[in-house]
């Protein structure tokens, strides 16, 4: 009896590993696909008026043929959480092709809200510091931190000094170049 339970968990978990109609990870099997197209987030005005701010972050999975089929809050605040899902239901991509097979893809998103560039600039090197997320999702949040205008850039030069530091080549990477490229601005 152990042994026919024991092939039965064995058999569901040879059942469960990925499968060619499995979605493959954006940052993690493939690069993340690019954006061609879709709607920009509507900032509610009821959310704007009361000065609410937020990055809200969606796990989205991309058809093979570019177009979203699922979104998922990973991170959100409930007067901007269907703004950005709205949004996002009309954004389409580059299909992604592995071994010449167009494949779906599930990659996270992160929709800005914001008031002002100092409160995005926050944010945004939040994510950029934010082990738990996408090396990718870090990556472009770090690639965007030079071309906010911000007041604060020695503030921003130290978040990035910190990031330089991350176990992931990739990430430190980028933030060396922002440091560079906002050293040069500052000079």
């Amino acid at each position: 009896m152990k042994n026919v339970a024991f092939l039965l968990i064995a058999l569901a978990v040879i059942a469960s590993a990925d499968t060619p109609d499995a979605p493959v990870v954006a940052g993690r099997d493939v690069p993340a696909p690019t954006r061609r197209g879709g709607n920009a987030a509507v900032y509610p005005d009821i959310a704007k008026g009361a000065g609410v701010e937020s990055m809200i972050l969606l796990r989205a999975t991309v058809a093979a043929d570019g177009h979203v089929t699922d979104i998922r809050l990973m991170r959100g605040l409930p007067l901007l959480d269907q703004a950005a899902i709205d949004a996002v239901k009309t954004w389409w991509y580059n299909p992604t092709v592995v071994d010449g097979v167009p494949r779906r893809v599930e990659l996270v998103e992160a929709i800005p809200f914001f008031l002002g560039a100092e409160s995005l600039a926050r944010a945004v090197s939040t994510l950029a510091g934010d082990r738990s997320l996408p090396a990718y999702v870090r990556v472009e949040a770090i690639a965007a931190l030079p071309r906010l205008r911000v007041r604060d850039t020695k503030g921003l030069m130290k978040t990035l000094q910190k990031i330089v530091g991350d176990p992931d080549t990739t990430v430190a990477k980028a933030a060396e170049a922002a440091l560079a490229e906002i050293g040069k601005e500052v000079k």
